[in-house]
């Protein structure tokens, strides 16, 4: 019985320590977690099928964006035009979506091999 008590205050002193000294202080991490994506974008990629799409804006049936997005078809801004040279209605792309305070773009798209 004493050896159990002996012990558990090990574990309890060893794990005050490493509170202390080189562990890891979650409510300082949470907190510059929050402050980092707080006013910067956020980045998220996907996989989708290209519905159709004109000027500046895609339309894809894609997978879930876990922590932004569940799967669903819907249109995107495309930040540079360019990006839709040689992709077609029907293929599989790869993409990153940017999320800012206010708005969401893909700045990324790739064809599937």
């Amino acid at each position: 019985m004493r050896g159990n008590r002996i012990l558990v205050v090990l574990i309890a002193l060893g794990s005050v320590a490493c509170g202390q000294s080189g562990g890891v202080n979650t409510e300082s991490a949470e907190s510059a977690l929050h402050m980092e994506h707080s006013g910067a974008s956020e980045i998220y990629e996907a996989r989708g099928t290209v519905l159709w799409y004109e000027d500046a804006r895609i339309y894809l049936n894609h997978e879930e964006m876990p922590g932004f997005m569940d799967a669903m078809s819907m249109g995107f801004d495309v930040r540079d035009p360019a990006l839709l040279d040689g992709i077609m209605p029907g293929i599989l792309v790869e993409f990153r979506v940017v999320v800012e305070q206010e708005r969401f773009y893909i700045d990324q798209l790739f064809p599937v091999e």
